[in-house]
């Protein structure tokens, strides 16, 4: 085998690789990229046993078949400290050789055939969407998933996929928050209002790969995987099993009640909690909200720390109203919603949950505290 290549086009790729390579398993081999160089290319394989990548690479300037298995960490460091423009890879016996004009490195190789195979998915449930799109409705949700690694519900530990016709939603809650956005398919499911529940760990290697692609890949669903193929890229992962509520009703029944809205910048909000934080301890964490006619005033009270008081602009439409929550869970929230969006809280009153819109797709719900 050898491979001569541009160093850092091969370089980008091999980082987004080499992000699914696990820190630390009990299986050696697991450590390594699979290098594989054939007819239609040459290709970088990465696995953890529950995620998947493969990448064609761009940027080869001449190839012979062949297979190696390179050291994540050392190939990392070549390919990052090295001045030369290219490089070339080649096996001997059971020696890999990096070379370059200025450089040259010897790495003791490992046998390629116990490196595990990708998996190709099944063709018969698949729809398409832009890459990006998928990455977005993610993103916007991923922050409300049950983190709690002693709860037992453990379907909550989840990002939750439905498809149904042509449009892809995503849901993510953790008993006290929900989260949802969706966007529009490329071509349609052929399972109607089917659904996955994506492990939160996967969505680095799928945000890593697909999140500045603004073409359509395929999305296919087996039973137990998600796969993910793009022109150049493809991944898989493991999906979890378990039941959630019905999310979607339980957004529908509080979208269409009534209550007071109230309008406001994501960005002074976020400034304001940010301050009220500072009178907040483990033991009240509770924000007041206090919205009256273009103002709302947020406080914040302790006997062991102090109280802070915070006033952002707002437009109110129907009554005054006061109500509470936690402002930790709030600013993980705004991490989600575009700065140069408008959200929206809809407030029935101190008992009831919050309902938030940030765009035409993107929707939270967030617990009330109530405070005596």
């Amino acid at each position: 085998m050898e491979v001569e290549f541009v160093r850092s086009t091969l370089a980008a790729q091999f980082s987004i690789a080499a992000s699914v390579v696990p820190k630390n398993s009990p299986k050696d081999v697991l450590k390594y990229v699979k290098m594989v160089a054939t007819r239609d290319g040459v290709f970088l394989f990465a696995t953890d046993s529950e995620n998947g990548i493969r990448i064609k690479c761009n940027g080869i300037l001449s190839a012979s078949p062949g297979e190696c298995l390179l050291p994540v960490d050392r190939m990392t460091l070549i390919l990052r400290e090295s001045t030369d423009e290219t490089l070339k890879v080649s096996t001997l016996g059971d020696t890999i050789h990096v070379r370059g004009r200025k450089s040259k490195h010897k790495i003791q190789a490992v046998p390629p055939g116990e490196f595990p195979a990708f998996v190709e998915p099944s063709r018969d449930k698949t729809l398409q969407v832009v890459g990006a799109d998928f990455c977005r409705i993610t993103k916007r949700v991923h922050f409300a998933y049950d983190d709690e690694t002693k709860i037992a519900r453990f379907a909550l530990k989840s990002v939750r996929i439905i498809f149904s016709d042509n449009k892809l939603s995503s849901f993510a809650s953790d008993g006290r928050m929900i989260a949802t956005d969706s966007c529009e398919c490329v071509t349609s499911h052929s399972n109607r209002d089917a659904f996955t529940l994506i492990p939160p760990g996967s969505f680095a290697m799928i945000w890593k790969a697909f999140a500045d692609v603004e073409e359509s890949v395929t999305v296919a669903v087996s039973p137990s995987s998600l796969y993910i193929v793009g022109e150049n890229v493809a991944v898989f992962c493991r999906l979890l099993e378990g039941r959630t509520p019905d999310f979607e009703k339980y957004l529908a029944d509080l979208e269409s009640r009534g209550g007071t809205k109230i309008t406001i910048d994501p960005v002074e909000l976020t400034s304001a909690l940010r301050q009220i934080r500072v009178s907040t301890s483990a033991e009240s964490m509770a924000t007041v909200f206090e919205a009256r006619g273009t103002i709302a005033t947020l406080r914040s009270q302790t006997a062991q720390v102090g109280e802070s008081e915070v006033e952002v602009p707002v437009e109110i439409s129907g009554d005054d109203i006061t109500f509470s929550f936690d402002p930790a869970m709030a600013l993980d929230l705004l991490k989600s919603i575009p700065n140069d969006a408008k959200i929206e809280i809809n407030a029935v009153d101190a008992e009831n949950p919050l309902y938030i819109v940030s765009t035409a797709t993107h929707r939270c719900i967030l617990a009330p505290m109530v405070t005596q």
